[in-house]
């Protein structure tokens, strides 16, 4: 799900900003930004229709390459930012940059917001092919743990995105993981992070597995990311969410890290609230009664009964075939082997 308020709540913190709240550099050009307001809305329902906002100041920033601190940011410049606000809300467009882009979720979602991706980055060179084919958009292969290729990110971008998107390697945070301390793929979200902070955006929005922030063996979120993005002076909302109570049959539980350079509208939170009071979405509801297989992980059962629950969570493994001739049975299996079938 994404979030930004309505037109009013939006005006409101438009109003309610603080002299000594962040703006632009004094330095920077200014320009008329573009963005669009949306309700929070469960993957499967068609997005609501509202009217066109904007949060506040998306103008030209400069590339530092240093954190920006509290006194680099002018209050001078707020009154500029409350007109662009107000004026951004008759526009309708918002930029997106899109960091560890994968196969393209943050992608599909911008686009059903009305969003523009403006660039995709990963550095899974066979994922470029596909977003071609299913997006159009530009795609940069590159490793974000090189300064090179995080200093040829902001210069790609444009200039002052609104939005800036990161699913950064799980691996190192998941409960299902080894949790090797020090694992390098974790600098990949402070990659992320950094460019944020360099480049400033409206929004940055950090999606994980559920452990992210608490993780004790690569506590990065806590000793670096947070810090960083607090010193640039974002406000930070944590908000947790699973699949199967979006509307999608499957056990994923995410934490979406959202740094905003505005309060975070209630909305936010509400909604996170009356989610988690909503029941798990079984996949009997895509397919049918029926017993399934799911390749075990540890000591999880390896036959599922759909009308149970959602589909277990999908790991790398889950796309081995089970070996008919070497299973045996497991604790929690729903049926025998020979009554269940494999899923496409």
């Amino acid at each position: 799900m994404l979030y930004v308020s309505t037109p009013q709540r939006l005006s409101q913190v438009a109003r309610s900003l603080p002299q000594q709240r962040r703006g632009h550099p004094a330095s920077a050009k200014q320009h008329v930004p573009q963005c669009t307001a949306l309700h929070a809305s469960p993957l499967e329902r068609p997005l609501e229709t509202v009217g066109e906002q904007h949060g506040e100041g998306a103008g030209k920033r400069h590339v530092s390459s240093k954190f920006p601190t509290a006194n680099q940011l002018q209050p001078q410049a707020m009154p500029q930012l409350r007109r662009q606000t107000c004026e951004a809300m008759r526009e309708g467009q918002v930029r997106v940059l899109d960091l560890c882009a994968g196969a393209g979720g943050w992608h599909v979602a911008a686009t059903r917001c009305g969003w523009n991706v403006v660039l995709s980055v990963d550095i899974c060179s066979s994922v470029q092919k596909y977003h071609g084919i299913n997006h159009g958009t530009p795609f940069l292969v590159g490793d974000l743990q090189k300064p090179e290729v995080v200093d040829r990110i902001c210069n790609l971008a444009p200039p002052g995105p609104e939005v800036i998107t990161a699913s950064p390697p799980c691996t190192p945070f998941s409960s299902a993981g080894v949790h090797r301390k020090g694992d390098p793929r974790a600098q990949v979200a402070v990659a992320c992070a950094r460019v944020a902070c360099k480049l400033l955006p409206l929004a940055f929005v950090l999606e994980n597995t559920s452990h992210f922030c608490t993780s004790a063996a690569n506590p990065v979120w806590n000793t670096t990311i947070q810090p960083m993005l607090i010193a640039a002076g974002y406000t930070i909302t944590v908000v947790k969410s699973c699949l199967s109570r979006l509307g999608i049959p499957s056990s994923r539980k995410r934490v979406f890290c959202i740094a905003t350079r505005h309060t975070p509208p209630p909305e936010l939170a509400i909604s996170h609230q009356e989610l988690r009071r909503k029941p798990r979405m079984a996949l009997s509801e895509w397919i049918g009664a029926v017993h399934y297989r799911s390749h075990p992980c540890r000591s999880s059962p390896g036959i599922f009964d759909s009308t149970r629950g959602p589909c277990p969570a999908s790991r790398t493994s889950s796309l081995t075939r089970i070996d008919e001739a070497t299973y045996r049975p497991r604790h929690g299996d729903s049926a025998p082997l020979h009554q269940s079938r494999e899923l496409t």
